[in-house]
């Protein structure tokens, strides 16, 4: 069975051999009251670093007529952060193929000149936080979006007894970041040690850094 959040963070206080186990993310005596600020300030470090090979997923884009672009905040569940988009791809039966991303300057010079035509779409940008299509599709291409989901923040009674995307072999990463900044907080001189352990331990775990996962990170050379 997979650890809660709430059992994760409790590991850690246990870890850092803190008097009392803490039982709930609304216990009132400090350090326990900041528990639940401790946990997301290590969730929001650990996403710093970059993409998790288990964070890959997968969207489908909704279909509907006349729209060519998609909201990366509210497309999901969640907010797709677009420097985390591997592909687009077109899954329909006999349409099926990938969507070649264009740096958006790039594709507005290209497709932006004048009106946008309806057919089957071939490239994407991203900008603004938004996701465009070249063209209006003509029909529903089952458009699908390849890209690393973030770890999300815990929300107490939405996701605080809930499995993180983080499989339970690698939640230690989690464990121990949680333990550092509770280290942190208590502004205890084995926190630095504790930080370069757990940045460590997710480095080894990156897919890939924070960068683009989309766009090349450089442009060919030229011949």
């Amino acid at each position: 069975m997979s650890s809660t959040v709430l059992q994760v963070v409790a590991d850690s206080f246990k870890d850092a051999n803190i008097d009392q186990p803490l039982t709930s993310f609304s216990m009132e005596e400090w350090p326990y009251c900041a528990a639940l600020n401790i946990v997301n300030s290590a969730i929001a470090d650990l996403n710093r670093l970059g993409s998790y090979s288990f964070a890959e997923t997968e969207l489908l884009l909704p279909y509907s007529i006349g729209v060519n672009s998609y909201n990366l905040n509210t497309v999901g569940p969640y907010i797709i952060e677009p420097r985390r988009i591997m592909r687009l791809r077109r899954e329909l039966s006999g349409q099926a193929g990938e969507l070649t991303e264009t740096n958006y300057r790039d594709f507005q010079k290209r497709y932006r000149n004048g009106a946008t035509m309806t057919q089957k779409p071939i490239a994407w940008a991203k900008f603004g936080g938004n996701l465009h299509l070249n063209s209006i599709p003509d029909q529903d291409y089952q458009l699908t979006l390849y890209y690393y989901q973030q770890i999300q923040p815990i929300v107490v009674g939405v996701n605080d007894n809930q499995p993180t995307i983080i499989p339970e072999y690698h939640i230690d990463v989690l464990r121990d970041m949680t333990k550092a900044y509770l280290l942190k907080e208590m502004q205890r001189p084995d926190f630095t040690n504790q930080y370069t352990l757990a940045k460590g331990k997710a480095d080894k775990l990156l897919a890939r850094s924070n960068e683009d996962v989309g766009l090349p990170a450089q442009l060919p050379r030229a011949f």
